[in-house]
């Protein structure tokens, strides 16, 4: 064990938790080495991480920390950007690394039951083997685990379609800071019983307890038929494309994502390539669009078509169809690195905000206005390394 971890927490504490979690479940000093930090280095400052197996293990780790006045700080993937999973000597990470059993597929009740550990991509892969999906998609899939995403009420790429982590969940077990475990692991969607403790903890950030097991609901797996990038000139243009692709495709349209100029070049750069190589003109603004399979129809056919008259329209300057799943990634590339932000930036600031439609253009302006001014706040010796990296 680590010295500088005894002195802090005492022997006599360490002994405690080893007992609990076992030898393979406690990792300290240079173990942690290996571990990837995630986005903030600072995420095992503390030192120590105990990674349980069950409900009972954290129950009996929060209960002994709270008698011990110990700070705890759950984490799942530490794919986060706002230094939920940040720790100080002195507190204990508490990792659902090994809470990672997808417990059950129930294709008749479409629902999954899985630990808070299980990575989105884990339960995207088993609920496919039964042509399901969870409803939810994010560039962090094959990090991500549940039981953070439920912290954190993570939406995603379909969320204007199937909601945000809150609207999936139908079930909850979750441990209080006392040990106390709390089990309401329903699989029903019409559930008119008593408070709804599923949504206080969604989205409350590991503050009200840690979460160990969830009960999901499930989709019918849809595969996508078209991806398209559109070139706009216009924040208007966007939302009023957006809006009638969603009125001419109700029910197909699988990704509606608007993307600033600085932000696709920035990321298309960082691969070595220009947004010129993809064949698409520079616009002030770029939409993703795809759409699903459609038995009845050809979806990718009826797309061009659609954009050949936007276009006529003046609405749409320029767009690009990918013609097979190379192109498609690569489309996808622009929109889901965003790391090539920070690769290209170090430090650079990423959040997260909801902005209603009508109010996303006097936003983004307001931004473009005053982020040269914060650049000079902060030195920079130039508002140019500040790029406009906004998408939705």
């Amino acid at each position: 064990m680590d010295q500088d971890v005894s002195a802090c927490l005492g022997a006599d504490l360490l002994s405690q938790l080893a007992a609990i979690v076992g030898p393979d479940g406690i990792l300290s000093g240079d173990a942690l080495a290996p571990v990837d930090p995630g986005y903030d280095p600072a995420n095992l400052a503390a030192g120590l991480m105990l990674s349980p197996r069950s409900a009972e293990e954290v129950s009996r780790i929060l209960a002994l920390c709270q008698a011990m006045a110990i700070p705890v700080v759950p984490q799942g993937g530490r794919t986060g950007l706002v230094a939920g999973g940040v720790t100080s000597p002195g507190e204990i990470i508490l990792s659902t690394r090994r809470l990672d059993r997808i417990v059950e597929i129930d294709p008749v009740g479409r629902t999954a039951l899985v630990e808070a550990g299980v990575t989105l991509e884990a339960l995207q892969e088993a609920a496919a083997r039964h042509g399901l999906s969870p409803g939810i998609d994010l560039a962090a899939r094959g990090s991500a685990t549940i039981g953070g995403m439920i912290a954190t009420n993570a939406g995603g790429i379909e969320a204007f379609r199937h909601g945000t982590m809150r609207d999936r969940l139908l079930g909850i077990e979750f441990v209080l800071a006392d040990g106390t475990v709390v089990s309401d692991l329903g699989r029903v969607l019409k559930n008119n019983t008593g408070y709804d403790l599923k949504d206080l903890v969604a989205g409350s950030e590991g503050t009200l307890g840690v979460v160990t097991r969830a009960v999901l609901r499930l989709d019918r797996a849809t595969r996508p038929a078209a991806t398209a990038l559109l070139a706009l000139p216009s924040i208007d243009d966007a939302l009023a494309v957006a809006n009638r692709l969603r009125d001419r495709f109700a029910g197909r349209l699988r990704a509606l994502e608007v993307m600033w100029r600085d932000y696709a070049a920035a990321v298309a750069g960082q691969h070595g390539q220009a947004l010129a190589d993809f064949g698409i003109a520079e616009q002030p603004l770029y939409l993703l669009v795809e759409l699903d399979r459609d038995e009845d129809l050809d979806i990718a056919e009826k797309l061009a078509l659609e954009l050949e008259t936007l276009a006529d329209r003046g609405v749409v300057a320029d767009a690009v169809i990918a013609q097979n799943e190379r192109q498609r990634r690569m489309l996808w590339l622009i929109r889901e690195d965003s790391e090539a932000i920070e690769r290209a930036w170090p430090g650079a600031q990423s959040f997260d905000v909801s902005v209603p439609l009508p109010a996303l253009g006097s936003y983004a302006d307001r931004i473009a206005r005053e982020l040269p001014a914060l650049s000079w706040a902060f030195g920079s010796s130039s508002s140019a390394t500040w790029p406009m990296a906004i998408c939705t």
